[in-house]
């Protein structure tokens, strides 16, 4: 059984710069140096995030970083850019 990532646990090991839109390594790990830029860019544009093994996307992470909840429905980029991860160009989708 997986537990989801709580926000503790994605604060200790991540900053995330709304203004900016990126993830910051608070901790090293493995390939992970702290004060780097965390996450990687997939084949679909998305930013992907590895925390405990288990891979996230970046706009999710965000949205729960700073709103405190999963979003239930689709998160979507205002401007259609996925690796844009401001926090200012997130919505939920809810359709």
């Amino acid at each position: 059984m997986t537990l989801l990532l709580t926000q503790k646990r994605l604060r200790e090991v991540v900053r995330y710069d709304r203004r900016e839109g990126l993830f910051y390594w608070k901790v090293s790990t493995g390939k992970a140096k702290r004060g780097a830029v965390a996450g990687h860019t997939d084949s679909n544009g998305y930013t992907k995030i590895s925390i405990d093994g288990v891979k996230y996307f970046a706009h999710r992470l965000a949205w729960f970083y700073c709103y405190k909840e999963w979003p239930e429905s689709n998160i979507d980029h205002i401007d259609r850019c996925r690796s844009n991860n401001r926090l200012s160009n997130l919505y939920r989708d809810w359709e």
